[in-house]
């Protein structure tokens, strides 16, 4: 490639004036129309500088939200956690080389707009999306260079997702197991396909075993949800036992779908929202099915196919335990999606983008 991403100043710039501009959107024109979460309570801070804030998803929230609502206004609330996400998105994709043009598109499916607006305000996703994307970039340079690219930026993006979405951890041990030995044994093929599947194994094994505590969990979820409240549905998947794991394909994609056609069609809230998670699921569709096929018949040995089905496995898990917090109710389900969909479109998009570069670089 002939440049890296970072050098194209203007192009950031750009982004995180748009960034700028949504927060906007979300603080006065959203917030009149629907509630923006928790934003409101985190900047109030009830919970600020409680003895435990720093293990507590959200009394940290609380704590910096607050102090920095206190110092600067509001505003410079929104301000501070919109750069974070901001900042995990640079320093993930800024270590992928790129052309301008391949830059410009990448960040434009990155400014959908429920990504844009759960992102650029005080929200945990935006703490989320920093973390993910810290962990991200440390892989790519992991692959690249055979070292993180900074062991504090790692740690930093590390402790941040075990306080905040620890269940995501093990979709990101995954990736680093996969690529650990790379550049220390001549059969790396055989080590990550074995890691493959003793992930697959794991899981299924773990799943299997703990049929009544999915079960339990799938009576437990539906209290969670106010029955009042806007757009929430009532429990369609689980009614017997074991429906939660036998449900559990149609219930990973609607929760990462967010609204029904019959939902969107009925409200304009939700219409927008549709269209671009249609757009989205069929690019993540599209780009993978292209490069697993372009793969298993452009190379004679099986790494970069197997390397692949690491990065489906990782994403799969984290759709998996998504899936009962998005699934009764189209609104939580884009907003939770937010945290992690800068790391799925990014990783997949890596992925493509050695694709490309194979495909030009001499045999």
């Amino acid at each position: 490639m002939t440049a890296a991403a970072s050098h194209y100043r203007s192009i950031w710039i750009f982004f995180f004036l748009y960034k700028l501009s949504c927060m906007v959107v979300a603080t006065e024109v959203v917030a009149k129309i629907t509630t923006l979460g928790d934003s409101d309570r985190y900047i109030a801070g009830p919970l600020k500088f409680s003895s435990n804030f720093l293990y507590s998803s959200t009394e940290m929230m609380d704590t910096i939200a607050s102090s920095i609502a206190w110092l600067a206004g509001d505003w410079s609330a929104h301000v501070f956690f919109l750069m974070l996400a901001s900042y995990g998105v640079y320093y993930s994709v800024r270590r992928i080389s790129l052309r301008k043009n391949q830059l410009f598109f990448l960040l434009l499916i990155l400014s959908t707009p429920t990504f844009s607006i759960w992102t650029s305000i005080v929200s945990k996703e935006s703490v989320i999306v920093f973390s993910l994307g810290l962990i991200l970039g440390n892989f790519f340079s992991l692959i690249k260079n055979n070292r993180f690219e900074s062991r504090l930026t790692l740690l930093i993006g590390l402790y941040l997702l075990m306080v905040f979405k620890p269940h995501y951890a093990p979709a990101i041990l995954i990736l680093f197991l996969s690529v650990y030995r790379r550049f220390k044994m001549d059969t790396h093929e055989l080590y990550v396909f074995s890691i493959f599947v003793f992930a697959f194994l794991s899981f299924l094994l773990v799943t299997l075993l703990n049929t009544k505590l999915f079960d339990d969990l799938a009576i437990e979820f539906p209290r969670h949800f106010n029955p009042e409240a806007s757009g929430t549905r009532e429990n369609w998947l689980w009614f017997t036992s074991g429906d939660f794991l036998k449900n559990a394909p149609e219930g990973m994609f609607w929760a990462l779908m967010g609204p029904f056609y019959s939902e969107a069609k009925g409200s304009i809230k939700y219409l927008l929202p549709f269209l671009e998670s249609c757009i989205f699921l069929i690019l993540l569709v599209y780009v993978s099915a292209v490069y697993f096929y372009r793969k298993l018949n452009q190379f004679k040995h099986c790494y970069v196919p197997v390397s692949f089905l690491i990065v489906v496995l990782s994403i799969l898990f984290i759709a998996f335990v998504h899936y009962p917090f998005g699934v009764l109710n189209p609104g939580a389900a884009l907003r939770y999606r937010s945290g992690f969909f800068a790391f799925y479109v990014v990783l997949i998009y890596y992925c493509y983008m050695t694709l490309i570069q194979a495909k030009h670089r001499p045999q």
